[in-house]
């Protein structure tokens, strides 16, 4: 699990995504009935009081590149219908603004094209920032960011995640990834076991062959709440930041110079976070908090 983007990791979600299906439709169904869930969201923005407000009347329309194979930012359901974190973020900015919202579903790869081309407006796809991606692209402030926790079996005594509280445990992670990377640089102290798929670490997380697995909070989500986990662990600790890896922001991106819809968009996300409707869309897809319990 090098960066969360990457095809394999993309893949492993869809699979947990598909068998938390029963899950996902119960926490909505909890929204819908005044019930939601306790998981803590943090805000991501920084809010300037003193901004400006941008031009409301330069897109009636939005158009969304997304993918539809990218669980739970966008995917189809059980009725094939396009939903998704992502997709309920745009559909929500648009209703911020009081435009129409159109999204254009492409692969991963081609949805860049399509806004570089002018055929979308604008991509959220989690596409990175990167100094490449900036050539043609302009983003947003950050909406979300990646992070990564440790996991331990429920009747473990490890309450924290710190150097102290792990020094001598036995510390499972995926060999060759960010998060491998940063345990050997951070927790020396500690056993590093190393697995050659997030498969393997869960199990031998399952099973107690390690005392604590490291990796992709998302990810990790997902199965802690899966049948694979069989209920038999939880998170321990805060959440783990490295901008440098495995902590990429997710922002929204437009054709390099739109400046008058960055603008929207930027207004649109800091009315989500002061409202608290981020907080309640990301609640509907995520079963638990990836930043503290």
């Amino acid at each position: 699990m090098k960066i969360f983007l990457t095809k394999p990791l993309k893949a492993a979600i869809l699979s947990l995504v598909l068998l938390l299906f029963p899950y996902l439709g119960k926490a909505m169904a909890q929204q819908v009935a005044g019930k939601p869930t306790t998981v803590k969201v943090p805000a991501f923005r920084h809010i300037d009081p003193l901004a400006k407000n941008p031009d409301f009347k330069a897109f009636p329309i939005i158009r969304f590149a997304v993918s539809d194979d990218f669980p739970p930012f966008a995917y189809r359901n059980k009725d094939k219908v396009l939903t998704g974190f992502n997709i309920l973020m745009a559909s929500t900015i648009c209703k911020v603004l009081r435009v129409e919202c159109r999204f254009v579903v492409q692969s991963f790869d081609q949805a860049q094209k399509t806004v570089e081309d002018g055929l979308a407006d604008a991509l959220i796809t989690g596409l990175r920032q990167t100094s490449i991606s900036s050539e043609k692209l302009s983003f947003t402030r950050p909406y979300f960011r990646f992070t990564a926790r440790f996991a331990v079996r429920k009747a473990a005594l490890i309450k924290t995640s710190d150097v102290r509280s792990l020094a001598g445990k036995r510390l499972g992670v995926v060999a060759g990834t960010y998060h491998a990377r940063f345990l050997k640089l951070y927790f020396s102290r500690s056993k590093l076991r190393e697995f050659d798929n997030a498969t393997d670490v869960f199990e031998a997380l399952r099973t107690g062959a390690i005392d604590a697995l490291f990796g992709d909070s998302v990810k990790t989500m997902f199965w802690l709440k899966g049948a694979a986990s069989k209920n038999c662990c939880r998170f321990a600790g805060d959440a783990f930041l490295d901008p440098i890896s495995f902590s990429q922001p997710m922002s929204i991106a437009v054709k390099k110079g739109n400046y008058k819809l960055l603008d929207l968009l930027n207004y649109a996300l800091d009315r989500l976070q002061l409202s608290g409707r981020f907080a309640k869309i990301y609640r509907q897809y995520f079963p638990l908090s990836i930043w503290k319990d």
